[in-house]
């Protein structure tokens, strides 16, 4: 039961963007009758909703790295949806996905991020 003033959010609603999206690939996968984003998102699938069940997300190695398992066929669908030619905007989410993983790494194993701004951000 919520507190005064808190939102009662229904348990897992984070994930429901995530699944609209997928959703809506496979839709279109389904539509374009494209066999290897199909065969992709086959594999995805099940192998994402059982590690969504796990409670461990693997922070001490930067991410959650049970994900490592499906990468490649995420990769695949990137490099299918980019098609021959990358745009500026492709260009600039990948120097963005770069920044924010060189951020992460140095963060954690150069700036000490127990104890950033005089805070203790996590504790044992």
């Amino acid at each position: 039961m919520p507190l005064e003033g808190e939102l009662s959010v229904p348990y897992g609603a984070d994930y429901y963007p995530f699944a609209i999206l997928v959703a809506m690939a496979v839709i279109a996968a389904l539509w374009r009758r494209n066999r290897l984003a199909l065969a992709c998102w086959s594999v995805i699938i099940p192998m994402a909703f059982t590690h969504f069940l796990f409670a461990g997300q693997g922070w001490a190695q930067f991410g959650y790295r049970f994900a490592l398992d499906y990468y490649p066929f995420l990769f695949l669908l990137t490099i299918q949806g980019m098609g021959s030619e990358l745009r500026w905007h492709h260009k600039a989410l990948i120097a963005l996905s770069v920044a924010v993983n060189l951020w992460g790494v140095l963060a954690i194993n150069k700036l000490q991020p127990l104890h950033a701004l005089g805070l203790d951000w996590a504790t044992f």
